[in-house]
């Protein structure tokens, strides 16, 4: 089997899409830090194959290879068997107790860009029996033989000296060469037999020529015909004496490093970070299960809050303050705007009674002029003069007392006069604030009718009480989805710790 092509995406620390082109390399090294994803690789192609991953343990664990904060994990694996291209691929998602690999397929190209291709399996039980018919070795075998799985070495460095070198046999297949020094060993004893039961019948033959020819004759034959076999397979037994002495240095120099391996010593402290490492790989997947538990939460709860919108029923509940707000101002307003109308008109009546003043005084100020006048001309006139305005006689002269004089005349004119300034600039007054409360009560009216209207046609409750039902219990779903959400981060930053842990134990 030969990789050419392996795509990863939300696989381990390859949370993006990653595409690793093996084409036309022969021999690669994988290198980084510890945590670049170097394992991940191998992970990979090992779970494309046999849909498992061989470091967990455990065959059915495989949640931890999603990615953090991923919700399922595809892998492709492109490879030739025997100049034939096949495609594996698998995908794992999370549920609600750990992970299902039920989605996979496997399937044979039928063009050599892989445009059209044969689908071979379509269940993940179906492409992992397909692979071992393909491969010629199950998950076990292909973990012995080929890839040496994370913790093996391990397990190796802790067996006893007896089992370390069963190891080895079984890992490089020593055991062939044995069987095969053990065939060549049975096949020399036979041939040693068949030589000693002829030099036996030789030995028993009768000294008399003539009675000894025929046998001898008949047995030279047999023996002739023997050695033609002994002959033939001796190349043969050659052959299989130098595989022996072969094998016999092989072993030799297996022994000499199983030696050498039994000279190494364990810290230890090996025991102990053994089971921390056990321990903290049952962190990451408590973790991992409570994180997909957070989100399994945060779907519910973020589909219990649904689309609903606060604005509009905010705005409505706005609206309704605004109505008692203005409907709280318009009564005074309306009692003001009374008053001033009452002042209004008393000041208007007011200004009326001063110009009746002022229009009197004035006349006033007109017969105390004539007063005057007509007291300055009969002053000198006697009875029997003429007139010196008509010039008629004047039989007798009239008295003429004055009412009142002309300054003071005056002076009541020039009072009226102001008082009259002082009503008509009240009257104005009034009339103006009286036009300013009207003017509000106007504004104040058309504002609550323009709300009223829009409370009307918004679509949503207008009794306040619905309104705040109705937001608190948006409100109580908007407080479900943060703590929601703040429980998920706090399982993502649980399951990032649990899975730093991890890291430092191995």
């Amino acid at each position: 089997m030969r990789p050419t092509r392996l795509e990863l995406d939300g696989f381990g620390s390859y949370s993006t899409s990653t595409t690793v082109d093996f084409t036309d390399v022969d021999v690669f090294a994988l290198s980084g830090p510890t945590g670049a994803g170097k394992s991940t690789i191998i992970d990979a192609m090992i779970f494309a194959l046999y849909g498992t991953v061989p470091r967990y343990g455990d065959r059915r664990l495989v949640a931890p290879v999603i990615s953090q904060g991923a919700t399922e994990a595809r892998v492709r694996l492109d490879f030739t068997v025997a100049g034939q291209t096949w495609t594996a691929v698998r995908v794992v998602r999370r549920t609600a107790t750990g992970a299902t690999t039920k989605e996979a397929r496997l399937e044979r190209w039928t063009s050599p860009d892989g445009s059209t291709t044969d689908l071979v399996a379509g269940a993940a039980d179906d492409v992992t029996s397909g692979v071992e018919r393909l491969l010629g070795l199950s998950f076990e075998h292909f973990t012995t033989c080929v890839v040496l799985p994370q913790g093996a070495f391990q397990h190796f460095l802790h067996a006893k000296p007896g089992e370390r070198q069963k190891l080895l046999v079984q890992l490089l297949d020593l055991d062939l060469y044995g069987k095969v020094g053990q065939a060549a060993r049975e096949r020399a004893s036979t041939l040693r037999a068949q030589a000693d039961a002829a030099r036996s019948r030789l030995d028993g033959w009768s000294e008399d020529p003539a009675q000894a020819l025929p046998a001898a004759e008949s047995r030279l034959a047999d023996l002739s015909a023997l050695v033609d076999v002994v002959d033939g397979e001796q190349a043969a037994l050659d052959a299989l004496l130098d595989e022996g002495r072969r094998q016999a240095e092989d072993e030799k120099a297996t022994l000499a490093r199983v030696t050498l391996l039994d000279a190494l010593a364990v810290p230890d402290d090996v025991t102990a970070l053994a089971a921390a490492v056990t321990d903290a790989a049952a962190a990451v997947a408590a973790a991992d299960d409570t994180l997909s538990t957070a989100g399994d939460a945060v779907d519910r709860a973020t589909t219990a809050r649904g689309d609903d919108d606060p604005a509009p029923l905010q705005l409505q509940r706005s609206r309704l303050q605004q109505v008692d707000d203005l409907g709280a101002r318009l009564q005074p307003l309306a009692a003001d705007l009374a008053d001033r109308a009452a002042a209004r008109d008393q000041a208007a009546a007011a200004a009326r009674d001063a110009e009746a003043a002022v229009e009197s005084a004035r006349d006033a100020l007109e017969r105390a002029q004539r007063d005057d006048l007509a007291a300055t001309l009969t002053a000198t006139l006697h009875d029997g003069d003429d007139c010196p305005v008509c010039g008629q006689r004047v039989d007798q002269v009239p008295t003429h007392e004055p009412t009142a004089t002309i300054d003071q005349a005056k002076a009541d004119l020039d009072e009226a006069i102001a008082a009259a300034n002082r009503a008509r600039e009240t009257a104005g007054r009034t009339d103006r604030e009286h036009t300013s409360v009207a003017s509000n009560l106007s504004a104040v009216q058309g504002q609550l009718d323009e709300i009223r209207a829009a409370i009307t046609a918004a679509g949503v409750p207008s009794d306040a009480a619905a309104l705040t039902a109705a937001l608190d219990d948006i409100s109580r779903r908007d407080a479900d989805v943060r703590a929601a959400r703040d429980a998920e981060k706090a399982a993502r930053q649980a399951a990032q710790q649990a899975r730093a842990g991890l890291d430092a134990a191995r």
